[in-house]
């Protein structure tokens, strides 16, 4: 429904004429034909991206290449600090630039809020209680740790994905994370 709303949307831009722009929208927005109507547009986009297949290759490989916690790839916001990775990327016909962007004191604060509930867990599954459903994953029969799914489920921790189209901008990442924060 929302994509669809985004298709209207962009129909009536070009309805009024209007020449140029920036769309910003929500990885749950994203669709290549909506990519493929602003490209039409020759409008500027950032969006964010779900995190599929492709994309957690995108990052695995950064992550084994590149030491993505630089001095070059940083950027503060406020009291938040990102670190920006960026490579070409093509959804459908249209070519754009992918950022990886993470945060690292996010990570480590849901990395200790995960441990925290995985040690409330092992108590309560210890006591011979239930634990909370999504917890389920990181134990084995008989309330065992897993350690490798509890890893597994850090991999992606704090990284979000944006994307920029058809930019004319020549903004700077963070200028633009800055606008979607």
């Amino acid at each position: 429904m929302i994509r669809e709303t985004l298709q209207d949307v962009i129909t009536t831009f070009q309805d009024y004429n209007i020449q140029e722009g920036l769309i910003i929208f929500d990885r749950g927005i994203g669709s290549k034909n909506n990519y493929n109507y602003i490209k039409a547009l020759k409008w500027n986009v950032l969006c964010g991206l779900p995190l599929n297949s492709p994309l957690k290759k995108i990052i695995r490989d950064i992550n084994a290449k590149d030491s993505v916690l630089q001095y070059t790839n940083r950027g503060r916001l406020k009291k938040a600090v990102f670190y920006v990775v960026t490579r070409n990327y093509t959804i459908g016909e249209v070519k754009g630039t992918v950022a990886v962007c993470f945060n690292e004191r996010l990570k480590r604060n849901l990395k200790e809020s995960r441990y925290d509930e995985v040690v409330n867990a092992e108590k309560l599954l210890a006591e011979g209680k239930s634990i909370k459903s999504e917890l389920t994953r990181y134990f084995g029969k008989h309330g065992k740790l897993l350690p490798k799914k509890l890893e597994a489920a850090e991999e992606f921790d704090a990284t979000l994905v944006s994307l920029q189209l058809t930019c004319y901008l020549k903004r700077k990442w963070f200028e633009y994370i800055s606008i979607k924060i």
